[in-house]
């Protein structure tokens, strides 16, 4: 398959992130609104956020155990 061209993969990349956030949001109201418990989670769900970082290039992935971090590589 051929790679998109730079502006196309960018808008491509904007509509799923876009999507994704709006599914996020979606989420989020229907667990406020289906609250189980009174407990501090359950309170706190209307302040969830979430945060997408997109990079592009090169980079290194170093795993410990079960957790994952990632740093541009030069």
């Amino acid at each position: 398959m051929p790679e998109a061209a730079p502006g196309e993969a960018r808008a491509a990349l904007g509509a799923r992130l876009t999507a994704a956030r709006e599914a996020f949001g979606r989420t989020v109201a229907e667990l406020a609104r289906s609250r189980y418990c009174a407990c501090d989670a359950c309170r706190g769900i209307e302040n969830l956020r979430v945060k997408f970082v997109a990079h592009s290039g090169r980079a290194v992935i170093h795993q410990v155990r079960h957790f994952q971090s990632w740093r541009a590589s030069t």
